[in-house]
C-alpha cells in the first residue's frame, strides 16, 4: 500500500513537472519577444559581471556596457527596462542577482518623483517576462500589480496570449532568436533639438518624500545585505527646473546611506541640439557614448575595479566587442540620413571619408555632429552636379581593420 502511494505521488509531482515545463513553453511561444531578445545572452551566459545597471528608458539608452567594456575593461549588463519604475527596478534587482551577483549594481534615479509602483503592464512584460517563475518573481508581481488578472497576466503571460496560437510561426518557432549583442542597452541614431531648460544649482533640492525614493533606499538596503555595492546616478535627459530638484535630491539619499551618487548631468557632456532622438527623454548614440565613457572612469575611479582588458581570462569579451561592432556597423549602414549617420562618426571605432558639395553650408545641428565626429573623419569637397539634388558621399570603414563598412550617397 505504501509502495502504491508513492507511485501516485511521484506521477503526481511529474505530471506537474510536466504542466509547468509545458506553461513555460507556452510562455515562450506567445509571449513577447523583446524580453527574451534583452535578456537572452544574460541567462545564457555563465561569466560573472562586474556591473549591473537598472532604471527605466533612459538607463536602456543612455548606458552602453560594452563601450564600457572597450574603454575600460569593466564587465556588465543593462538590465534596464522601458517605463519601468523604481519600484520595479528594485524588483527587477531581486530577480536578476538570482542568476547573477554582480560585484556593483547602478540605479538610475529618474521618476524618483513618482508616488506609487505602477507602471503599465505591457511594458513590465517587456522585462519580467524574461525572468523564469519564481518565489521572488511571485513578489516582485503581487506587490506591483493590485489586480487578480493582472498578476495571472504578469506570471502566466501565455494566458492573455493564448489567442495567438494560428499566429505563431511553427517552421521558425523553435529556432534561437536574434540576441541583443549589446549587453541589454538600446540605440537610436534619430536626432532632434530637444527642449532646452535653465540648468538648476545642485544645492536645488525637492526634499518630500515619495514612494519611488522609499524604493531607492531598499535598493541600497538590499545591495548591502548581498554585499554589492550601491551606485546612484542621474542620466541626462531634458528636464524642467523641478524635475531637476527631484533628481538633486538623490544625493541626500545617497549621502545618508552611505552610498556614491554621480548625476552625470552636470557633466556638460551633453548638447541638446545633437545628442537626443526624442525632445524631451531618450539620448541617441552619440550621447549614449559620452555618457558611458564618463560613467565607465568614474566607476574605475571612484571602486575596487581593475581594467581587465587584454587579460586571457577575458578574451571573451573581447569576441563579444566584435560582435557587438558588427551589430554597430550593420546599423551605421542602415542610417536613414546623413545626421543619423554623423551620430556614429562620432565613434572612434569608425573612420569616415566625407565628400561635400562646393559651398555647402551645413545646418546648426550638422554642423554640430561634423565637429564632434572630427577626430574620425575626413572632408573633402566637389563641384556640385548642376540642377542635381545636393548629397553627401560616404565611404565608412572599421577603425581597427580599415574594412569598408559601407559606400553610399546621403541626400543634404
Amino acid at each position: 500500500m505504501l509502495l502504491l502511494k508513492i507511485k501516485r505521488l511521484l506521477g503526481t509531482l511529474l505530471v506537474l513537472v510536466l504542466v509547468g515545463a509545458g506553461a513555460q513553453r507556452a510562455n515562450d511561444l506567445l509571449s513577447n519577444k523583446v524580453a527574451a531578445i534583452q535578456f537572452g545572452h544574460f541567462f545564457e551566459d555563465e561569466r560573472e559581471y562586474d556591473v549591473l545597471y537598472f532604471g527605466s528608458s533612459h538607463m536602456q539608452y543612455g548606458i552602453s556596457p560594452m563601450e564600457i567594456w572597450h574603454d575600460y575593461g569593466i564587465t556588465g549588463y543593462n538590465c534596464a527596462g522601458q517605463g519601468t519604475s523604481i519600484a520595479a527596478s528594485y524588483w527587477t534587482f531581486k530577480n536578476a542577482i538570482r542568476y547573477h551577483k554582480p560585484k556593483v549594481a547602478v540605479l538610475d534615479t529618474f521618476l524618483i518623483y513618482q508616488n506609487s509602483v505602477s507602471m503599465k503592464t505591457g511594458l513590465a512584460h517587456k522585462t519580467f517576462d524574461a525572468f523564469p517563475l519564481s518565489l521572488t518573481k511571485l513578489q516582485a508581481v503581487w506587490e506591483l500589480f493590485d489586480e487578480p488578472s493582472l498578476r495571472l497576466e504578469m506570471l502566466f503571460p501565455f494566458s492573455i496570449y493564448h489567442g495567438q496560437w494560428k499566429e505563431i510561426d511553427w517552421e521558425n518557432a523553435f529556432k534561437p532568436i536574434d540576441l541583443n549583442k549589446r549587453k541589454g542597452s538600446y540605440l537610436d541614431s534619430g536626432v532632434v533639438t530637444a527642449l532646452k531648460y535653465p540648468r538648476v544649482s545642485p544645492e536645488e533640492k525637492l526634499t518630500e518624500e515619495t514612494v519611488a525614493k522609499t524604493y531607492i533606499r531598499k535598493f541600497i538596503e538590499e545591495c548591502k545585505k548581498e554585499d554589492i555595492i550601491p551606485v546612484l546616478i542621474t542620466i541626462p535627459y531634458p528636464a524642467p527646473e523641478e524635475k531637476q530638484m527631484w533628481d538633486n535630491s538623490a544625493a541626500d539619499i545617497a549621502a545618508a546611506e552611505g552610498c556614491l551618487y554621480f548625476n552625470l548631468s552636470y557633466e556638460n557632456l551633453i548638447d541638446e541640439d545633437i545628442h537626443f532622438f526624442d525632445e524631451d527623454s531618450h539620448l541617441n548614440y552619440a550621447g549614449q557614448a559620452l555618457v558611458s565613457h564618463r560613467l565607465g572612469a568614474f566607476l574605475l575611479e571612484n571602486l575596487p575595479f581593475t581594467d581587465k582588458r587584454g587579460q586571457e581570462a577575458y578574451h571573451d569579451w573581447d569576441v563579444d566587442f566584435v560582435d557587438y561592432m558588427d551589430s554597430l556597423s550593420y546599423q551605421f549602414k542602415k542610417a536613414s540620413g546623413f545626421k543619423n549617420a554623423l551620430t556614429f562618426m562620432t565613434s572612434r571605432e569608425f573612420s569616415t571619408d566625407i565628400t561635400l558639395p562646393e559651398g555647402y553650408a551645413p545646418d546648426t545641428q550638422t554642423a554640430k555632429l561634423l565637429l564632434a565626429a572630427v577626430p574620425n573623419i575626413n572632408i573633402s569637397y566637389a563641384p556640385a552636379e548642376a540642377g542635381a539634388p545636393l548629397k553627401a558621399h560616404v565611404a565608412a570603414y572599421r577603425t581597427e581593420s580599415n574594412k569598408r563598412i559601407f559606400e553610399k550617397d546621403f541626400p543634404l
